[in-house]
């Protein structure tokens, strides 16, 4: 598995070199790091997703010695060391920029929300197609933009408020989430092999 993941980063080095820029970009706009991490930890999990969805891929894929649990496992892996990187950026920006600390809650609620994103995703992918789920995004967002203008919502600010008030939680009210989250992941993670397992190329 380490091959996969391996060639993952190879093919992703240039979209990882690409995004570091504008992902910095938008640190500086004191907006959410929580959310900007959220973001591009999920674009580059997806993306790395997306180039394995080509048919002639999957067949070269399933011709090498690599089980179909491997090729799942491999993408769930990729998006916590993704996520992880993502961490480390946002670490270093704080502690360079600000002179403060990226507090241990802040980076477990971009891992939990990360991996409770992904657990939706991942499964949707490998039933039906990333474009399509690109489609319904845009779709949703459209609509939500829609709803929160006819409304008058503050979209932005009540992310913000919910960002804020988890990581105002306690420690174990946070590790609470955290194996509930984890515990998403791994079911999203079986059903994500046992979609794939029955596909044929």
């Amino acid at each position: 598995m380490f091959n996969l993941l391996k060639k993952d980063f190879i093919l992703q080095r240039n979209t990882m070199i690409f995004l570091l820029p504008i992902f910095i970009l938008f640190l500086t706009q004191n907006s959410s790091s929580i959310w900007n991490a959220l973001i591009f930890s999920i674009a580059l999990a997806m993306n790395a997703f997306a180039i394995d969805e080509k048919p002639e891929i999957n067949k070269m894929l399933n011709a090498l010695p690599y089980t179909r649990k491997e090729i799942v496992s491999s993408k769930y892996f990729g998006t916590l060391i993704y996520t992880a990187l993502v961490v480390l950026v946002v670490f270093v920006w704080n502690i360079s920029i600000h002179a403060t600390f990226t507090s241990w809650k802040e980076a477990l609620l971009i891992f939990g929300l990360v991996m409770l994103a992904i657990s939706f995703l991942f499964p949707f992918s490998y039933q039906f197609k990333s474009q399509y789920l690109l489609i319904g995004t845009l779709g949703l967002f459209g609509v939500t933009m829609v709803v929160a203008r006819v409304f008058d919502l503050n979209m932005a600010g009540t992310l913000m408020s919910t960002f804020e008030y988890m990581v105002s939680l306690n420690g174990s009210e946070i590790l609470l989430l955290a194996v509930l989250v984890s515990f998403v992941y791994l079911i999203s993670w079986a059903v994500s092999l046992t979609i794939y397992s029955r596909k044929v190329f």
